[in-house]
C-alpha cells in the first residue's frame, strides 16, 4: 500500500497505536474487575463473562471497520515529488 521510501515515516505512527494498546491494557482490567464485582454481587457471575467476551469479540469488528473507513480501497499511495 505504501512505497518503500514512505514506510519508515508511516511506521512512526505505530507508536501512537502502541500507546493506545498500553492504555487499554491498563484500563480494561479495571473495567472488567468492576463488571465482575457488580455481577458477582447480584449473583450472576456468568453474565459478566458473557459481556466481557462480547466486548472482546466486537473489538475486532470495530477495528476492521475503522481500518476500512480510513483506507476503503487498498491502492498504492504516491508521495508528492518522488
Amino acid at each position: 500500500m505504501f512505497p518503500k521510501s514512505a514506510v519508515a515515516s508511516v511506521s512512526e505512527l505505530g507508536g501512537l497505536g502502541g500507546l493506545g494498546d498500553a492504555v487499554g491494557g491498563m484500563l480494561f482490567p479495571l473495567f472488567g474487575g468492576r463488571l465482575l464485582d457488580r455481577y458477582q454481587a447480584a449473583g450472576n457471575e456468568g453474565g459478566a463473562y458473557t459481556h466481557l467476551l462480547v466486548i472482546c469479540d466486537f473489538r475486532y469488528l470495530a477495528t476492521f471497520l475503522v481500518h476500512h473507513l480510513l483506507a476503503p480501497r487498498f491502492e498504492r499511495f504516491t508521495l508528492g515529488d518522488r
